[in-house]
């Protein structure tokens, strides 16, 4: 009960899981985002849950989990974006960031996980247009500064920045495809090869990155 109350205090949808995997908390916006009651998910490994896959479309959950790798290795879990499956069998996609709870025990830990979705359309998509303006921001404070792109950022293709500008309007991986008249496949090649040369680990990185240094 003490994790649903933590958890209560955030509007975004969150859920905990000890260091086993196990959900130990669910706050209503998650029941609200996903279609799982609380009551029917407590107990059970997030992976059998959330089934999540990566941008690519590749499955990311599982019972060797990634983010407790990282965890055990004190190593920092910077937020990404993931693709997890909703009661319905849907999948939706969300900026997952990682709190860790440390317990008595350096064993014994919880893991708030938050979940912000990626609201795509029109002007709905608060989330991106809070980020382009910071973006924005940060760029002319630091033009005069002569900060460095990343190395790769000289190297994007033009088929690459027209992903990257669609990206920036919220568009998902089959609108791209279709607005540019090229397959899925290709089109998460195209991505997977833009994080490769921003050195950067989510398309919400790259389009921040990208902003910033004026690439779209």
């Amino acid at each position: 009960m003490e994790e649903r109350v933590s958890l209560e205090t955030t509007g975004e949808a969150a859920f905990a899981s000890d260091a086993h995997g196990r959900i130990v908390g669910w706050n209503a916006a998650a029941e609200r985002l996903l279609g799982y009651e609380r009551e029917r998910v407590l107990g059970h490994p997030c992976h059998e849950i959330l089934g999540g896959r990566d941008v690519f479309g590749n499955r990311y959950c599982r019972e060797r989990c990634n983010v407790k790798e990282m965890i055990r290795c004190r190593e920092p879990v910077r937020s990404f974006d993931v693709d997890v499956r909703k009661r319905s069998g849907e999948f939706v996609r969300a900026q997952l960031s990682v709190v860790v709870i440390p317990g008595r025990e350096p064993d014994a830990y919880t893991v708030v996980h938050l979940l912000d979705p990626r609201r795509r359309g029109n002007a709905g998509n608060h989330f991106l247009e809070r980020m382009r303006t910071g973006a924005r921001a940060s760029a002319e404070e630091k033009r005069g500064a002569g900060a460095a792109a990343p190395a790769g950022a000289s190297l994007l293709t033009a088929r690459e920045i027209e992903v990257l500008r669609l990206l920036a309007g919220g568009s998902a991986t089959p609108e791209i495809a279709q607005a540019l008249g090229i397959s899925i496949h290709t089109v998460r090649t195209h991505t997977r090869n833009i994080l490769r040369k921003l050195e950067v680990h989510s398309t919400i990185q790259a389009v921040s990155v990208a902003l910033q240094k004026r690439l779209i």
